[in-house]
């Protein structure tokens, strides 16, 4: 199966970010990078892990000839992270979907946005790239407690 796409930097800023991420302007980027796995007295383990980076942001990962597929992509996680954080607007928390970033935590990769509290970073907002679920980190989950505590009592 292939998938192709396209991306024009000059009507989504956050198109900008995937860029310096290592995603392509369009269609898909491969990466194989081969990472040191154990090594003994007299042999060293590798394996090799490649990357399929799609323009749209989604995400395949082969290793050791098992493939998962990380289907949520940008514009997806963006509609999360907004639809999470819309509640919390009129308390001043918002998030700069253009700046974020991706990070890989026990066997899942994520898009990590950063979130504002009047203005302050707060924390950070994860979206998971596989089934679109979301946790965060930082004094954002301290304040989200705080204001569902009061909403609560209401």
């Amino acid at each position: 199966m292939v998938y192709t796409s396209y991306v024009d930097y000059k009507h989504d800023a956050y198109k900008r970010t995937l860029h310096e991420l290592g995603y392509p302007s369009e269609g898909y980027i491969v990466a194989v990078s081969t990472s040191l796995e154990t090594r003994a007295a007299s042999f060293t383990v590798t394996h090799s892990i490649t990357l399929i980076r799609f323009a749209d942001g989604r995400l395949a990962v082969i290793e050791n000839n098992n493939m998962q597929v990380f289907t949520v992509n940008i514009t997806q996680a963006i509609s999360i992270a907004e639809s999470f954080i819309s509640p919390f607007s009129a308390h001043k928390f918002s998030i700069n979907t253009a700046n974020f970033t991706e990070t890989y935590k026990d066997a899942v990769y994520y898009y990590v946005f950063t979130v504002y509290y009047k203005g302050d970073e707060v924390g950070y907002l994860y979206v998971n790239r596989q089934n679109g679920s979301v946790f965060f980190k930082n004094r954002l989950e301290e304040l989200i407690k705080q204001l569902q505590k009061r909403g609560d009592e209401s």
